[in-house]
């Protein structure tokens, strides 16, 4: 039994004993155990145990588990491709944690919305948020200023501020380092430092990081399919997410991986994920499809993501 199925299993356990005394605390956490293991196990009918958990907790008025029960919830319909969805239920654990007064959670729902704005696409959404988030005094010791300085350092580099993007990249990288292994934010940060780094013209530290994000366990990193197709290197994804039981973000990784980046932009448009869905598209341009460059460079334009602007007009000339 793997520690997912363990989990499930003794979470099981103490709901079915929690039912049978009436208590419904204790029901809602063995619902948020069981709802979180199945989802991250490639079981997304683990959103309806979560769903459940939330509705209980509301029944009883337990105020600060149902603010992170939605946080959690929305973390695992980031996870399964609903970010719609995933947004709206932020937007309700806000509303709670103001309702009680639970500054802590407040705090960590403005981390949380860095990353909303980061997987819709709105890199003016994700500056602004991330100012907000790292200006806060208590944002030094936060856990999440490492995720966060990444995602900026992320949107800045679409936009070409490359030495902006860097000071974020190596702050977080070095927070990173000083704080130990961590799975849960290993490929996101290393490779955003990476590819960072590599737009600065470090080619070979980009190079080492590449490969240390291939050693770490995956972690969703929607830019890392994409950087390694352009790095000609779509193979190692393929391979480090081999037997995955996969939601959209990683098909669509699979597919560009596998050499099929317009398929991948088309599934990442079906989630709403609009930077990878152009990214795709300007990958796909770039091999000989245009059929969606058009819809790309508007929204890079839109976004002023100036080097992919660029390269969308370069194709453009170069076909007229």
């Amino acid at each position: 039994m793997g520690a997912y199925e363990e989990s499930i299993a003794l979470a099981q356990e103490v709901l079915t004993f929690a039912d049978e005394v009436g208590d419904e605390h204790l029901a809602m956490g063995a619902l948020g155990t069981i709802g979180l293991s199945r989802v991250h196990s490639g079981d997304a009918a683990g959103i309806e145990d979560l769903e459940e958990a939330v509705v209980r907790g509301q029944r009883v008025g337990a105020g600060p588990e149902v603010g992170t029960a939605l946080n959690n919830l929305a973390n695992c319909l980031w996870e399964v491709g609903r970010l719609d969805d995933a947004t709206a239920r932020l937007a309700q654990a806000r509303e709670v944690c103001e309702r009680y007064g639970l500054t802590t959670g407040i705090f960590w729902l403005d981390g949380e919305r860095v990353y909303d704005c980061d997987r819709h696409g709105d890199l003016d959404g994700i500056v602004a948020a991330a100012a907000h988030f790292l200006g806060r005094p208590d944002a030094t010791t936060s856990y999440q200023t490492r995720p966060v300085l990444a995602t900026r350092a992320r949107a800045l580099l679409a936009r070409g501020q490359v030495d902006e993007a860097l000071a974020d990249a190596e702050q977080a990288l070095a927070g990173y380092r000083e704080a130990g292994s961590d799975a849960q934010i290993a490929t996101e940060i290393l490779t955003v430092a990476g590819r960072c780094i590599r737009a600065a013209g470090r080619h070979e530290e980009a190079s080492a990081l590449i490969a240390e994000v291939l050693s770490v366990p995956y972690r969703m990193a929607y830019d890392l399919p994409l950087a390694l197709a352009e790095l000609g290197r779509g193979n190692d994804f393929l391979g480090l997410t081999e037997g995955n039981q996969s939601y959209p973000w990683e098909q669509a990784g699979r597919a560009a991986g596998a050499g099929d980046v317009l398929q991948a932009s088309e599934i990442y448009g079906s989630i709403g994920a609009r930077f990878p869905e152009a990214w795709a598209a300007l990958l796909a341009a770039e091999r000989g499809d245009a059929s969606r460059l058009d819809a790309a460079l508007a929204y890079f334009e839109e976004q002023r993501a100036t080097p992919y602007v660029e390269r969308c007009r370069a194709l453009m000339q170069a076909s007229a």
